[in-house]
C-alpha cells in the first residue's frame, strides 16, 4: 500500500520533469487493498501483460519479499474454457442455502495477499535489457499454474500450492545475468521475534513441522535472490516485534493464508524512501544520455516498416509481372534500349509492332514509377519487398537507397516535414552541408530537394521509395506532388504507390507505362497470408477455421478499408481466443457505449495524431476517479482493459516515446465506418486538446532541469483544429510563448505547418472579442516569418532561448508581438539577458509574404480574385502557382518550352466550376490551364513570334494576346483550340501589355513603339491613341474604365482621359504625369480605390503617388533589390503582388501601405512647417559663417536612406549621445535614450572615424578622408539648434539641428583610417594612408609629433597609458613602437601578414598586435621581444584589453572571440563562439565583465569575459560593420552601423558591469547575469 500510495506518483512527477514517463504495471494477482475480495488477473493475464511490455526496452524491476512466501490456490485438472462455464454454471446454485457466495469463492480462487508475486514497475525509457528471459521463465510454470480442478468438490477442497521461487529468483536475477543488476531492486522485510502463535494465525492449518518448513523456505527463497544480485540493489529491513503494528486479518472461506499487515512508521518512512531514491539516480542518468538525433530516429522507424511491410507474403518475385516491373526500373530498364532499336530497326514489321507493344509497357527510366491498386492489394509489400532486397543486393554498395512509409510516422505525415527529412537524408549521404535558411520555407525546401537529388545522383545511384503518396492530407500542398520531378536526373529512380491513378491528379503527369496497375490479392493469398501469420507468432489454426476466416472477409465485402485489413483483423481476432486466457469482445461486437473503456480507449487513440502513451491514456480516462468507489487499482485495471484491445493495439516510438497506435493504419477506415465511434470523434478530440492544454510547455526538475514538452507542442493545435476549437487555437498560435517554446525545441517548420493549417481551418468570418481570430493568427503568422527571415543566416540561433520573445520586443511598437513580449520581459526584470533596438521601426513592413523557390527571372505574377492563389511566370518556361495567404508552392504548369511572359487568372479560385488561368510565351503559345488538375486544356497557337501579354475579359469568354510583331489576337475560350475573334492590327512595333475595359467592350494596348491604343472590339478599329516619350511597357484601365494609366520609359507613369479623348495622338495630352528620376517604368497599377498609382522601377522600388498630386510620392517602397517587372492587385484591394529579376514575388498588405503613406505625409507636413519656422535661424547662421546663406546643394537623407558604411562610431563619457559617419560624408549625432538624430555635422570632405574626448561629453573630433582633423562642440551646436541637451530634449522633439566644425587641425597627406584619444584626453594620435602617424594637442591645436617609418597605411595606432609610449600598425606586416618625448622610432616587430589592431597592456610593460597571418604577438613594450605568439585559427581582426579586468580579446576572421588573462599568456584562451561570420569590431565594458561584439554576419551579441558564454544576440538586416558600447553600472548600450548606412541603439537589459570587489557575491556578476 505504501509502495502504490507514495512512490509511483513522485517517480512519475520525476520523469515528466525529465522529459519521459513513468508507467507502474502491476504483476501481482492481487488488485485489490488489503482484506478486498476483488479477483486479481489470472496467470495468463499476468503472462499477456510481461508479454506486451515486453516490447519495450526501458524498465527497472522491483520486487518486494516478506516473512511469508505468498500462496497459489489454483485447481489443477480443468482446462480454461471449463472454468469459466464453471463459474457461469455456478450462479444457478445461488439461489440454495448451501451454494451461497460460490460465484465469490470462485473468484477467490485468483485472491493472494501482497507478497504472492513480487509488483514490478516498469519504466518505459533508456534501458537496452531484453526481456525475452523474462517472459521464458514465466512460461516454464504456466501450465503448472492454469490448472483448474475438473468438478465442484474439487474446488471446494482446494490444493495449496505456493509460488514457485526459482521462477521469480530466475526473473530477478536477469539483471545480473544481462550485466544490468543497476537496474533490479530487491526489498526485503523480517520481522524480528514473531512469535509462534502470530506465525500459526497467518497460516492456520498448518502442523509446527509444516511451518517451519515455510518460513525456512522463505529464507531461502531470500538469500537466493541476494547472492544472484551480488548483493547490489537489495534493501533488508528488520522491525521489532515489539515496535510493529501488527494486523493479521481473518483468512477467507477458502483462503489457506491470512492476510498480515505490519504498521510501523519509521520503517514504512524508510521503505519508501529508499525505493524512491534508488530509482531516481539511475531515472536520471538514463534521461541524461544523449538521445540519437532526430533524423536517424526517422530513418530506424522507417527500415522497421519497411521490414515489416516486406514481411507479408502477399507476392512471388518469380511470377508476379509488377514486381518485376519495379525490379527492372530501378536497375535502369536495360530492355527498353533494346525494345528501342527493334522498333525501329527490326527487318519486319510484326517484329517492329511487336517491340513497339512492349515498349510501351516498359517504364520510362527518367520519370517516376508509380504502382497503383487498392487498399489490401499489396502495394506496401511489394515496395518494401524491392526495397530490403535492394537494400541487400551488390549494387547498394555504391548506391543510396532511401525508403519512406508516408503517414507512418508524424514527420512523414506532413509535407514540409517529409521532405525536410528527404533534404536531411539527401545531404547526409552526399557528404554536404545543409546551406541556406533555417528552419527552410516550403518553397525553398522544394528547390533544395530538386538540387539535393541531382546532386547525390552526379555521386551515385538513387533509389527513392515513397510508399504512399497519396497518403498526405488533402489540406496539404505536398499532395500536388510539385515536389517530385517529372523528369528526373540522370542515375535518380523513384518508385512510390498510390491507390489510384487519378488521385492525387498529379500522376496523370507521369507516362502511363510508369503508372503500372496492381491486381488484388487473390483467396489463395489471403490463405497463404493466413498462415504466414500463423507461422510468424507461432500460433495454430484448424483448417475449418482457417476456411471461416476467408468467408467471414468475403461476407464482409470490400469497403475502402480493403480485403486484406479486414482478414487481419479477423485473424487477430481468432487467434486471440486461442492465445490468451480471456477472449476479448471482437472489435465488431465491442459495446459502443460511452464510459466503456474498451470503447473510450479505441476512440481516443483512433483520434490521437500518431499514438497516445499508456500515462496519456490512463490520464485521459480519470482511472483514479473511477477506481475510487471500488478500491480497485487503477493502474492493473488499465492494463487489463488494454489486454482486451492488444490485437487491434502497436507499440510504436513517437518523440522519444513509445505510443499505442493501430496496428494497422487501414483499421481507421474500418472503424470510423462504425457510427458510435464516427459521432465520438470531434469529441475525443476536443478531449485531447484540454488534456494536452493543461500541462506545461516545460518541466523543470528539482535539479533545475529544463525539458520541453514536445507532445504537447507537437499535437495540442492539431487536436483543438479537429476539434473545432478555433478559439483555443488562435490563443495557442497567438501565444508569443509557444512559439518560443516551438523555436527552442527544433519545431519551426512544424510550428509554420500549423500556422498554415489554422488559416485554411479557422473560418473568415471567426473573430473573437479576445483578439484570437483569424486576423491575429495571421499577424503572429507574419511576426514569426519576420523572426524566421530575421534569423536565417545564423546558425541554429532561432532555437536560442528567448530569442523569439526578443525579436518580438523589437517588433514596432503597440503590435500584438510587442506587447506581449513586453509583458514577459518586464516581468522577468533583470533576469533575462534581451536586447532592444530603441530606433526599431515605427509601424509594421506591409511585406506579407515572400515567395521563395524559382530559379530564374520572374517576368510576371497575377493574384486570382479572390486573393487565395498567385500565379508567376519565369524565365524556365513554368507557371508557378502559390498559396497567397502562406507563402507555398501549391503546383508547377509545365508545358511551355519558352520563357513565361505573362499570366492571368480566368475565374475566381472560390468558384464551383473550373479554376483556370492563361499563360502566354516566347515559343509563340498561349495554354489555358486547369490549375486544380495542373493540366492544360487548350492551346492557342495562332501567333507567329512570341506572346508577349494576355489579358482576359471578366466573364473569362475572351483572351486577348499580344505579340512580339505588334499584332493583337482576341480570341474565344472554346475548350479546343482557341476561336480567333479579331486581329487587331496597327501598332509599329512589339506589343508589349494588353487589358480589357470594365465592360469588355475595349480592349487598351502598349506598345514599344511609344503608342497606346484603345480598340473596339467588334469592329476591331482604334478609338484612341496615346503617345509618349519613350517606349511603353505597361497599360491599365481604372475599375470604372474612365482612366487609363500607362507605365513607360525613362521612369515615366501617366494618366490619360479615357473618356474624353481623341482618335488622334496629338489630340490627346495627359492628365498627369509621374517621374522618379533614371530608368524604365516596367509595370504600374491603381490602389486605394483608384485614388493611388503605384509604379514599379528598373531600381526595385516601387513608388507610390496620389492620382491628384505628382509632385512628390507618398510612398518609395523598397520592393526587390532588382528591376520589378509586374505588380498586380486583387480584386478586393487589399493585396499588391510585385515580382522581378531577383527571382523572388512579394505581397504587400495594400491596406498597411495605406497606413504607412498617411504616417508619411503627416510626418511630410510636420517637417515642412517645422523648415519654414527654422528657415531665419539657418539663414543667421550661413551668414556668421560667412556661406552666403546658402544651404546645402542637396537634401540631406534620413538616416534611414543613407545607402552606404557606417565606418565609425562613438558613445560620449556620459553615454548619452552617439556619433556615426558614413561613406558617403554624413556625421550624425544620435540621442541614444531616443534613438534619434539630433544634430548632423556639415563636414567638406567624408569622415571615415570619429571620437568623442573621453572626459569632455561635448567634444567630437573627426579624422576626414582630406586629411584635415574637425573638431565639434556637440552641446554648443544643439543649444543653438533649439534641441538642448539630450536629457532636455523632447521625444521626436522635430528636425535634427546642424553643426559646423569648431576648429580644424592638420593635416595628413592622405585620408586618415585611424584616430584614438590617450587616456587623459590630453593628446590623441592618427594613422593615415600617407604610411604616417601623427599625435596631436587638443588643447593647442597642433602637431606635436610625426612618426614617420611606415611603408605602407597605418591601420592603428594607440598611445601607452603612462604617455611615454606610442605603439602603431600598419598594412606593412609590422607593429612599431615610438618614443613619445622625440617621436623616434624604438623598434620594429614583424607579422607574417598585415597588421590589423595594436594596444598596450595594463602596465604599460607590453605591447599586444593582432595580424592577418592568425597570431596576435606579446612584444616587451621598450625592447620589442616577441615574448609570446598567440595562435588562432583565422586571421585576427582587433584587440583590446580591459585594464580592470586584465584581460586580452581578440576577434577572429571565423566569427570566435579570444581572451586570455595578461598574467599567463601561456594558458588557453576562453574563447566565444556564436557568429557565423568575420567579427569586425569588439569592446570590453567599463571593468571588464562583459565583451560585445559586431559581426559580418549581421548580428551583435554580447560574452561574459570570464566564460566566453554568448549571453545573448540581436540579428540585424545587413552585416555590421562598425560598433561601439559602453557597460557600467549604470547602462549597458550598444551602437553599431552597418554595409546599407544603417545606424541601430541597442539597450542590453539585464546586463551591469560592476567593480570585481562589487560582483564578487554574485549578485551583479556576469555569472548572475548568464544563469538569468
Amino acid at each position: 500500500g505504501v509502495l502504490h500510495e507514495q512512490v509511483p506518483p513522485r517517480l512519475s512527477e520525476l520523469c515528466r520533469s525529465l522529459g519521459g514517463e513513468l508507467v507502474p504495471v502491476d504483476l501481482r494477482y492481487h488488485s485489490g487493498a488489503c482484506g478486498s475480495t476483488s479477483a486479481g488477473p489470472s496467470q495468463a493475464e499476468a503472462m499477456s501483460e510481461l508479454s506486451r511490455v515486453a516490447t519495450d526496452k526501458n524498465y527497472f524491476f522491483v520486487g518486494l519479499a516478506g516473512d511469508f512466501p505468498g500462496e497459489c490456490v489454483l485447481p489443477s485438472d480443468v482446462s480454461i474454457s471449463e472454468f469459466e462455464t464453471l463459474k457461469a454454471s455456478a450462479k444457478i446454485f445461488e439461489a440454495a442455502s448451501d451454494e451461497k457466495g460460490l460465484p465469490q469463492a470462485l473468484e477467490n480462487l485468483y485472491h493472494m495477499d501482497k507478497n504472492a508475486l513480487m509488483p514490478t514497475y516498469v519504466l518505459k525509457e533508456g534501458s537496452e535489457m531484453d526481456m525475452t528471459m523474462v517472459i521464458k521463465a514465466f512460461a516454464e510454470h504456466e501450465g503448472e499454474e492454469q490448472q483448474l480442478h475438473s468438478s465442484f468438490s474439487k474446488v471446494r477442497a482446494k490444493i495449496a500450492k505456493s509460488l514457485n521461487e526459482q521462477e521469480v529468483t530466475k526473473c530477478l536475477s536477469l539483471g545480473s545475468e544481462l550485466d544490468q543488476a543497476k537496474r533490479s531492486f530487491l526489498f526485503m522485510r523480517s520481522i524480528d521475534d514473531l512469535p509462534f502463535d502470530k506465525q500459526k494465525a497467518v497460516l492456520p492449518g498448518k502442523t509446527d513441522e509444516e511451518l517451519l518448513q515455510v518460513v525456512d523456505r522463505q529464507n531461502i527463497f531470500k538469500e537466493n535472490i541476494y547472492d544472484r544480485l551480488n548483493g547490489n540493489n537489495v534493501f533488508k529491513y528488520t522491525v521489532p516485534y515489539s515496535s510493529a503494528d501488527l494486523k493479521i486479518h481473518e483468512p477467507g472461506q477458502y483462503a489457506q493464508k491470512a492476510a498480515m499487515e505490519v504498521i510501523n512508521e519509521e520503517y514504512l518512512e524508510k521503505f519508501a524512501s529508499d525505493i524512491y531514491h534508488s530509482l531516481s539516480v539511475p531515472i536520471t542518468e538514463m534521461f541524461s544520455k544523449p538521445t540519437a538525433p532526430s533524423l536517424q530516429m526517422e530513418l530506424d522507424a522507417h527500415a522497421n516498416l519497411m521490414k515489416r511491410n516486406a514481411a507479408q507474403p502477399i507476392h512471388h518475385p518469380e511470377s508476379d509481372e509488377i514486381y518485376k516491373l519495379v525490379s527492372e526500373y530501378i536497375h535502369g530498364s536495360p530492355g527498353r534500349a533494346d525494345l528501342q532499336h527493334k522498333s525501329t530497326h527490326a527487318a519486319d514489321a510484326k517484329t517492329r509492332k511487336r517491340a513497339k507493344d512492349e515498349l510501351e509497357k516498359v517504364p520510362i527510366h527518367n520519370a517516376p514509377l508509380v504502382v497503383v491498386g487498392g487498399v489490401g492489394s499489396g502495394k506496401s509489400n511489394l515496395l518494401a519487398h524491392v526495397a530490403e532486397k535492394f537494400s541487400y543486393s551488390k549494387e547498394a554498395g555504391h548506391s543510396a537507397v532511401i525508403y519512406r512509409c508516408i503517414g507512418g510516422t508524424a514527420l512523414s505525415s506532413d509535407g514540409r516535414l517529409l521532405l525536410d527529412g528527404l533534404c536531411e537524408e539527401l545531404a547526409k549521404l552526399s557528404g554536404s552541408a545543409r546551406t541556406g535558411p533555417r528552419p527552410p520555407s516550403y518553397n525553398k525546401l522544394l528547390v533544395e530537394f530538386s538540387e539535393l537529388l541531382r546532386m547525390l545522383g552526379n555521386k551515385k545511384t538513387v533509389v527513392l521509395f515513397l510508399d504512399g503518396l497519396d497518403g498526405l492530407p488533402s489540406t496539404d500542398h505536398a499532395l500536388r506532388l510539385s515536389w517530385l520531378p517529372t523528369k528526373l536526373p540522370d542515375s535518380v529512380y523513384v518508385v512510390g504507390t498510390s491507390v489510384s491513378a487519378q488521385e492525387p491528379p498529379a500522376l496523370q503527369r507521369y507516362p502511363r507505362q510508369n503508372l503500372p496497375a496492381l491486381a488484388p490479392a487473390a483467396a489463395s493469398d489471403h490463405k497463404a497470408l493466413v498462415n504466414f501469420w500463423l507461422d510468424n507468432y507461432k500460433q495454430g489454426l484448424q483448417e475449418p477455421q482457417k476456411e471461416e476466416l476467408v468467408k467471414q472477409v468475403a461476407a464482409m465485402g470490400t469497403p475502402a478499408a480493403g480485403v486484406r485489413s479486414h482478414l487481419r483483423m479477423c485473424f487477430d481476432e481468432a487467434t486471440n481466443s486461442v492465445a490468451s486466457y480471456a477472449a476479448p469482445e471482437r472489435l465488431t461486437e465491442i459495446t459502443m457505449q460511452p464510459g466503456v473503456m474498451v470503447f473510450e480507449v479505441l476512440g481516443l487513440v483512433l483520434a490521437s495524431k500518431g499514438g497516445l502513451t499508456e500515462h496519456e491514456l490512463h490520464k485521459l480516462l480519470d482511472l483514479e476517479e473511477t477506481c475510487r468507489e471500488t478500491e480497485a487499482l487503477p493502474y492493473l485495471r488499465f492494463h487489463r482493459g488494454l489486454q482486451r484491445l492488444w490485437p487491434y493495439l502497436a507499440s510504436r516510438e513517437r518523440d522519444s516515446r513509445t505510443v499505442l497506435s493501430l496496428k494497422h493504419d487501414s483499421y481507421r477506415s474500418i472503424i470510423l465506418s462504425i457510427p458510435e465511434f464516427q459521432g465520438r470523434l470531434q469529441e475525443w478530440n476536443a478531449r485531447l486538446a484540454r488534456f494536452f492544454d493543461e500541462q506545461p510547455n516545460k518541466f523543470e526538475s528539482e535539479g533545475g532541469i529544463v525539458t520541453i514538452n514536445l507532445r504537447k507542442l507537437r499535437y495540442l493545435v492539431y487536436y483543438q483544429l479537429e476539434a473545432g476549437l478555433w478559439g483555443d487555437v488562435g490563443k495557442v498560435l497567438c501565444s508569443i510563448e509557444n512559439i518560443q517554446a516551438m523555436c527552442e525545441a527544433g519545431m519551426s517548420v512544424e510550428l509554420q505547418r500549423m500556422f498554415t493549417s489554422a488559416i485554411r481551418g479557422i473560418p473568415h468570418d471567426f473573430n473573437p472579442a479576445e483578439g484570437s481570430g483569424l486576423e491575429s493568427v495571421k499577424t503572429f503568422y507574419r511576426f514569426f516569418l519576420r523572426t524566421v527571415q530575421a534569423l536565417s543566416h545564423h546558425s541554429r540561433m532561432i532555437e536560442q532561448p528567448g530569442i523569439v520573445v526578443q525579436m518580438g520586443a523589437n517588433e514596432p511598437k503597440g503590435t500584438d508581438p510587442e506587447r506581449q513580449a513586453h509583458q514577459i520581459l518586464d516581468g522577468d526584470g533583470d533576469a533575462r539577458v534581451w536586447m532592444h533596438a530603441l530606433n526599431k521601426a515605427a509601424s509594421v513592413s506591409p511585406l506579407y509574404a515572400t515567395l521563395l523557390g524559382s530559379q530564374t527571372t520572374i517576368r510576371t505574377s497575377h493574384i486570382s480574385f479572390d486573393g487565395a492563389l498567385i500565379a508567376t511566370g519565369s524565365d524556365g518556361g513554368t507557371v508557378q502557382i502559390w498559396d497567397a495567404e502562406t507563402g507555398e508552392s501549391v503546383t508547377a504548369l509545365e508545358g511551355h518550352t519558352g520563357a513565361v511572359n505573362d499570366v492571368k487568372f480566368m475565374t475566381s479560385s472560390s468558384d464551383a466550376g473550373l479554376k483556370l488561368l492563361v499563360s502566354c510565351s516566347s515559343d509563340g503559345t498561349a495554354k489555358v490551364w486547369d490549375e486544380p488538375n495542373a493540366s492544360c486544356i487548350m492551346t492557342y497557337a495562332g501567333h507567329s513570334a512570341h506572346v508577349l501579354g494576355v489579358a482576359v475579359q471578366r466573364d473569362g469568354d475572351l483572351i486577348a494576346t499580344c505579340c512580339q510583331d505588334g499584332t493583337v489576337h482576341v480570341w474565344r475560350n472554346d475548350g479546343a483550340q482557341g476561336k480567333l475573334v479579331k486581329e487587331l492590327k496597327g501598332h509599329q512595333h512589339a506589343v508589349k501589355a494588353c487589358c480589357f475595359s470594365h465592360d469588355g467592350l475595349k480592349i487598351a494596348t502598349a506598345s514599344l513603339d511609344k503608342m497606346v491604343r484603345v480598340w473596339e472590339i467588334s469592329s476591331g478599329k482604334t478609338v484612341a491613341e496615346f503617345e509618349h516619350v519613350g517606349k511603353v511597357f505597361d497599360v491599365l484601365f481604372s475599375a470604372d474604365s474612365t482612366m487609363l494609366l500607362s507605365a513607360a520609359a525613362f521612369a515615366t507613369c501617366t494618366l490619360w482621359d479615357v473618356a474624353g479623348a481623341k482618335p488622334v495622338a496629338a489630340d490627346n495630352k495627359p492628365v498627369r504625369e509621374f517621374k522618379t528620376g533614371s530608368g524604365t517604368c516596367f509595370s504600374c497599377a491603381f490602389v486605394n480605390d483608384d485614388k493611388t498609382v503605384c509604379m514599379a522601377s528598373e531600381h526595385g522600388t516601387v513608388y507610390f503617388w496620389g492620382v491628384d498630386n505628382n509632385e512628390r510620392s507618398q510612398l518609395d517602397l523598397h520592393a526587390h533589390d532588382e528591376i520589378v517587372y509586374k505588380t498586380s492587385v486583387s480584386l478586393d484591394g487589399n493585396w499588391l503582388v510585385t515580382s522581378g529579376a531577383d527571382k523572388l514575388t512579394r505581397v504587400w498588405n495594400v491596406n498597411t501601405v495605406r497606413d504607412n503613406i498617411e504616417h508619411q505625409m503627416t510626418k511630410s507636413s510636420s517637417e515642412e512647417a517645422l523648415d519654414k519656422l527654422d528657415e531665419d535661424a539657418e539663414e543667421r547662421e550661413h551668414a556668421m559663417l560667412d556661406e552666403g546663406g546658402e544651404g546645402p546643394a542637396e537634401a540631406e537623407p534620413d538616416e534611414g536612406d543613407v545607402k552606404d558604411v557606417v565606418r565609425s562610431i562613438s558613445i560620449n563619457c556620459e553615454g548619452k549621445l552617439g556619433a556615426a559617419c558614413s561613406e558617403h560624408g554624413h556625421l550624425n549625432v544620435w540621442d541614444l535614450e531616443r534613438g534619434e538624430v539630433v544634430l548632423k555635422c556639415r563636414v567638406p570632405a567624408v569622415a571615415r572615424v570619429v571620437r568623442f574626448h573621453p572626459n569632455q561629453p561635448q567634444t567630437l573630433v573627426g579624422g576626414c578622408d582630406d586629411g584635415m582633423i574637425r573638431v565639434f562642440n556637440v552641446l554648443e551646436a544643439l543649444d543653438k539648434g533649439g534641441s538642448g541637451t539630450p536629457d532636455k530634449a523632447a521625444p521626436g522633439g522635430g528636425k535634427p539641428a546642424w553643426a559646423y566644425p569648431a576648429m580644424e587641425i592638420g593635416f595628413h597627406q592622405l585620408c586618415i583610417r585611424s584616430l584614438k584619444f590617450s587616456n587623459d584626453g590630453t593628446r590623441f594620435v592618427t594613422g593615415s594612408i600617407d604610411t604616417t602617424a601623427r599625435v596631436w594637442s587638443l588643447e593647442s591645436v597642433s602637431q606635436e609629433l610625426c612618426l614617420t617609418g611606415h611603408k605602407d597605411t597605418v591601420l592603428d595606432a594607440e598611445i601607452a597609458g603612462n604617455m611615454l609610449l606610442c605603439a602603431t600598425a600598419s598594412t606593412d606586416k609590422t607593429v612599431r613602437v615610438w618614443n613619445m618625448l622625440g617621436g623616434s622610432e624604438q623598434w620594429v616587430g614583424k607579422h607574417g601578414a598585415y597588421v590589423y589592431g595594436v594596444t598596450f597592456s595594463p602596465d604599460c610593460r607590453r605591447v599586444v598586435s593582432a595580424s592577418g597571418d592568425r597570431t596576435a604577438r606579446v612584444w616587451a613594450a621598450k625592447k620589442g621581444e616577441c615574448l609570446h605568439i598567440l595562435k588562432a585559427a583565422s586571421a585576427l581582426l582587433t584587440c583590446n584589453v580591459s585594464e580592470a579586468a586584465g584581460l586580452l580579446m581578440c576577434s577572429g576572421y571565423e566569427g570566435a572571440l579570444h581572451i586570455w588573462d595578461c598574467k599567463a599568456y601561456d594558458v588557453p584562451p576562453v574563447d566565444g563562439e556564436g557568429h557565423g561570420a568575420e567579427i569586425r569590431c569588439a569592446e570590453y565594458s567599463k571593468y571588464g565583465g562583459y565583451a560585445v561584439t559586431a559581426s559580418n554576419d549581421g548580428s551583435v551579441r554580447v560574452f561574459d569575459a570570464r566564460t566566453g558564454q554568448s549571453l545573448g544576440a540581436l540579428p540585424l538586416r545587413y552585416p555590421v560593420y562598425s560598433m561601439t558600447a559602453v557597460i557600467d553600472e549604470e547602462a549597458a548600450l550598444c551602437m553599431c552601423g552597418d554595409e546599407q548606412g544603417n545606424v541601430t541603439v541597442v539597450r542590453i537589459n539585464g546586463v551591469r558591469d560592476f567593480p570585481p570587489s562589487m560582483g564578487s557575491d554574485g549578485a551583479c556578476s556576469p555569472e548572475a547575469a548568464g544563469g538569468g
